[in-house]
């Protein structure tokens, strides 16, 4: 079983940790929503390194299940915040420096450079397994939000000459949010492989006619889709 139950955001930090390690952290500090699978994941990732998880989830405490509860389970400091998510976490970050601890931040869905290397690789590793299966791709379809998986993929097709095509499906933001928030990761990520590449705004490819009333809101459409994915 994968760490946790799984999750896209492993690959992100797989790279995250291993910067955080090469900082000397012992803290890691990150946030999303209350069941938010990169809070989750990050605080799994980071037990399992011996680092102390504190995750900053927006909103007003609530009774512990689903995600919320798994990360009680893994011992996870949790903060709620009405505020700014950033400014919160740098809050709590001056808060662990104070107490002598080194902490390392992660901001929302392990949307940095740092964390979209992972789905540089994972391009790689796409077009590998293609190559072994025999199979013809022109296009990954996959959900987009915080961005960096779309932004990676984009990067590693590109750097590997690969003539696919990444389609991004958002789960809340409209198209030019996540546009505009891929093309930054884009960028960011270039600069730290130190790589000299190109990559047009036409290439970030965003639908946002599928967020059913935005992120975390259950809508019959929603129900009626996980029914049709259980049964499929």
């Amino acid at each position: 079983m994968s760490l946790a139950l799984g999750g896209n955001k492993v690959r992100k930090l797989e790279y995250l940790l291993g910067d955080a390690k090469n900082k000397r952290a012992d803290t890691i500090i990150t946030t999303g929503a209350q069941h938010s699978n990169h809070a989750r994941l990050s605080a799994a990732a980071a037990v399992k390194m011996g680092l102390k998880p504190v995750l900053v989830l927006r909103g007003k405490p609530s009774p512990p299940k689903g995600n919320l509860l798994l990360d009680r389970l893994l011992d996870a400091d949790i903060r709620f915040t009405e505020e700014q998510p950033d400014a919160a976490m740098n809050n709590v970050a001056e808060e662990m420096r104070a107490k002598g601890h080194t902490p390392y931040v992660i901001p929302g869905g392990g949307a940095n450079a740092v964390g979209t290397l992972g789905y540089v690789n994972a391009a790689r590793e796409i077009l590998a397994q293609a190559r072994h299966d025999g199979l013809r791709i022109d296009y990954v379809v996959h959900a987009t939000g915080t961005g960096p998986t779309q932004a990676g993929l984009i990067i590693g097709f590109h750097v590997l000459n690969s003539k696919v095509k990444v389609l991004g499906v958002s789960n809340g933001p409209d198209e030019a949010t996540g546009k505009q928030r891929v093309r930054h990761l884009i960028d960011d990520t270039i600069k730290l492989l130190g790589v000299k590449l190109s990559i047009p705004d036409e290439e970030i490819i965003i639908y946002d006619d599928y967020t059913c009333g935005g992120y975390g809101v259950i809508t019959q459409e929603v129900v009626d889709a996980m029914a049709l994915a259980a049964r499929t």
